[in-house]
This record gives structure tokens, sequence and C-alpha cells, in this order.
């Protein structure tokens, strides 16, 4: 770029913006100058180097202040901007200072080319003059002075029309269109945050939309994410590998947690395991279990429910694997535990008994037994279906004489029923009884 191809037309901008509103308040004395440079007939455009100095007369003088050198100036169409400081002294007499401008290509080995003729800086810019000025402290009229009748206002608007920079609470709203930054930690509620944002109160964050969630993101790696979600009321909580699937945690509005999608609300904690174990517990004392189930109204402690493998599976290396303090129940359509256990006097008469299926053990447990006309023959009708299980038989030895026992559940007999036969050891398949004590077991 020549000095012949260069036509400059600058006009000067000076905002109270981010770089000038420190200035015009006596803070600094750094103002924004925008200018239009063109090459040729056309807007510049690309990295410029840029040098600017001021003068006292638009030709020759005496040069105020230091060069200011902006290199690598970025011009769009034409048009630049740049921050420049002459310093508290550049502005001391404001009706003689002229701006000069030197250009060249960025990096370019050549000297600097001179856009003339210099421009007078007028008005504006001596507002930075405020902050020395001697009589601007007790001006009756001036715009920013201390004690000037107008000073707490700007443009007609009250200082709490502004967000104001200090540390003392300032009484007033604010509502602020756009986005921003904060660098350091923000407090609600609080004058010493400690987080980036630290919030003091009861109702301290609230989030309204449709199903909202919270985003948490790991920096440290990959910035993976979770998401944690309200939705009817229901909190849901996806991992990572979940997002855009079923959660992996829900907390329903009955209390409720649910984990792994688990269907139906049997349980205030739900598991859904797959194919993986869905609930393990381990610890290291000899005294406490790692699991306890306890039911403090009367009714089930734990549960183990499963359609085709275990239910519940305990394990010790050293201790007891499992155990049940209470009655143990399961299902009479289920196998593995007792469904039903008597002891029968010599007379007939329930001496001690257990239900399996309702857990009771008191009192007759559900059961009825007719000791029959004929001598060792004892009707019991268990009140549910036992001609389809397995049984155990066994009598009491009475002094020196031993009793062998029999059962019959066809005969004409209930499905719940079942006929006991009671012998003396010596007289099996004698047609003759004997009344002695028996205990049967139902499987």
């Amino acid at each position: 770029m020549s000095k012949k191809s260069i036509l400059q037309s600058i006009f000067i901008i000076l905002m109270f913006a981010v770089l000038t509103a420190s200035a015009v308040f006596g803070q600094g004395n750094s103002f924004s100058f925008q200018g239009r440079l063109n090459d040729g007939t056309n807007p510049a455009n690309g990295s410029y180097d840029l040098q600017f100095r001021l003068y006292d007369a638009i030709a020759g003088g005496t040069q105020i202040g230091a060069v200011v050198s902006r290199p690598n100036t970025t011009l769009i169409n034409g048009v630049f901007s740049v921050a420049l400081d002459f310093g508290a002294t550049a502005f001391n007499n404001p009706n003689s200072i002229f701006i000069e401008i030197s250009v060249k290509p960025n990096g370019s080995p050549n000297a600097y080319t001179i856009l003339g003729p210099r421009q007078q800086l007028t008005v504006v810019p001596f507002a930075l003059r405020a902050s020395t000025a001697a009589n601007a402290d007790n001006a009756t009229n001036a715009q920013n002075a201390t004690t000037a009748t107008n000073s707490l206002s700007l443009g007609g608007l009250t200082s709490s029309d502004f967000v104001q920079n200090r540390t003392t609470p300032q009484t007033a709203n604010f509502n602020v269109s756009g986005n921003g930054i904060v660098g350091g930690n923000m407090g609600i509620g609080t004058t010493t945050p400690t987080s980036k944002l630290d919030i003091v109160g009861q109702d301290g964050l609230r989030i309204t939309g449709s199903q909202p969630f919270l985003t948490l993101r790991d920096s440290n790696n990959a910035n993976l994410r979770s998401i944690i979600q309200s939705s009817d009321g229901r909190l849901l909580f996806y991992p990572n590998s979940f997002i855009g699937g079923n959660p992996a945690m829900t907390l329903d509005n009955l209390g409720i947690l649910n984990l792994g999608n688990a269907s139906g609300n049997l349980a205030k904690i739900m598991i859904n395991g797959g194919t993986d174990l869905g609930l393990a517990a381990s610890n290291t004392s000899n005294v406490n279990p790692a699991v306890r189930g306890q039911n403090l109204a009367g009714g089930v402690g734990v549960s183990g429910i499963s359609n085709t493998g275990i239910g519940v599976e305990a394990r010790s290396n050293s201790g007891i694997a499992l155990s049940v303090i209470g009655p143990a129940t399961q299902s009479l359509t289920d196998g593995g535990l007792v469904k039903a256990m008597i002891y029968v006097s010599a007379t007939g008469q329930i001496v001690r008994c257990y239900n399996g299926s309702s857990g009771l053990s008191t009192a007759n447990c559900g059961f009825t037994i007719t000791h029959t006309a004929l001598t060792g023959v004892y009707l019991i009708n268990f009140g549910f279906q036992v001609n389809d299980r397995f049984y155990s038989i066994m009598t009491q030895k009475g002094g020196n004489q031993s009793f062998i026992g029999s059962y019959e559940i066809n005969g004409g007999l209930g499905s719940g029923e079942i006929r006991i036969f009671i012998n003396k050891s010596h007289e099996s398949g004698s047609s003759s009884g004997s009344d002695a004590e028996f205990s049967f077991i139902v499987y």
C-alpha cells in the first residue's frame, strides 16, 4: 500500500463505555477512537500497524505526550476501533489538540505513512480532564462533579437505576437482558461466597419449566454429563450412559426409590438388576448383619420374589449366612420351605405347630385334628391342599416301646386332609393300632 493510494477519512466516536467510563469519572485517561481507512477507492481490510501522536497545532507545532502504537489492528470494511491513552496532562489545553495518524501494513518493513491532515480533538474527550480540573470538585453544574447539584444522576436517571460496583448492598432491583460473565464467586443471600454460586436461603434455587433438569459435567473426563430431572413430581437420575433412555434411578411421589427401572411399587426400594446382581451388601462386622429387614408392624421383614432364578441368596465365609428372627413363610405355590409342622399328643391334641403359609405358630395354627374311634388313627385337616407335597412322620418312643407311623392321602380324603396311622414297631402291618405321640411335617 503506497502513500498515494491511501485515501483516509477519519471520524472520532467517544463513547461512555468500557474504556471511557472510568476516564470520564476521573479514574483513568483512556478513550475509544474509531476511524475509517480507504485503500485507493475501496475500504481497507486486514491487519495494519497504526501509530497515533498528539500535537498542539494542525501543522508543525510541538508533540504532546508519547507516541501510541497499535500494531496488528484489524480493519473490517475500512473501520477500526482502538483505545488510546496519552496521559492525564495531554488535555491541559483543550483548544489546541490535534491527532496525527500513521499507518502501514502489518509486519511491513517499510516506513509508516502519515495520513494528513491532522484532526482536531474537541469537546467530548476533555471529559478526561475532569479528574484533575482545578474547579471541578465544587462546580454547581458539573456533570461528574462530586458535590454538583446533579452529581447523582446520569442522563436524568438516578443512581438506583444502575448496577453499582461496590461492596455494600445496593437498595435497588435490576433487570439485565443478555449474557454475563462473573470471574470470581457470586453470592446470593451472602456477602462471603465460597463457591462459584453460593446461595443462602431455605428456598435457594428454583427451576421452573416443562420437565426441568440440572446438568452436571465432569471437565476431568471429556465433559461427560449426568442429569437430574423433575417429571410429574418425580426425581429422575440419568448418569451419562443412561441419557436418552430410562433413568438409572427414580424417586417417586410415594417415596419409592426405583433402581434400574423396576416395575411396580411393591416396596419402598425397587431394584431391577437386569442380568446383574440386583442388590449386594457386605460388611466386616461379626455382630451386625450386612442386610437387615425389620417390620415393626408385624408384617414381612424381607421378601424375595423370583420368576426363574434366586429371589434371595445368603452367603457367609465363616459366620451365619441367613438368620431369621420370627416366622419364615412361603407361598403355598412355591417350594423350599416347610409348609406345615404339627406335634400331636397320644390323645389327639395339638401340642405345638407351625403354619408355613400364614406364619402362625400359636393355638392350632389353623389346623384341625380328629382322634378317630380307631386306636392309633388320627385325621389332620391343614386347611390348604397338601396331597401334592412331600411328608415326613416321626413317632415318640414310649418307655421301652417303639412306634412307627404311616399316612394316607387318598381314600376319599379332601385335598387338605391326611390320615395318620400309629402302630407299635412289632405290629407293623397289623390292623390294630396304638395311640402315641407323633410329629408330621409337610414340605
